[in-house]
């Protein structure tokens, strides 16, 4: 199904969703299930194309201090926009 609606089908990323991931998976050490999340919320605004009256994806950081949750967002705002400031 997921071949004739071209919708992603949780099994395989597209290169660009490859390389934000592994970029995410340098900075950021065990948090895999947010970066997956993320990976699949990257695949569905690749795969919907340019969609400026919605947000791509909105997540909730929530942890002990020292998880990781200001790494990550650094890293994944470096990947995008090409500057963590």
């Amino acid at each position: 199904m997921s071949r004739k609606t071209r919708l992603f089908d949780g099994q395989r990323f597209c290169p660009q969703t490859k390389r934000l991931m592994s970029a995410l998976r340098k900075e950021v050490l065990g948090n895999e299930p947010i970066i997956q999340e993320i990976g699949r919320a990257y695949e569905r605004l690749l795969q919907a194309g340019e969609m400026h009256d919605r947000p791509a994806g909105a997540f909730l950081a929530l942890g002990s201090i020292g998880s990781g949750k200001t790494t990550l967002v650094n890293a994944l705002t470096n990947f995008l926009f090409g500057n963590a400031r």
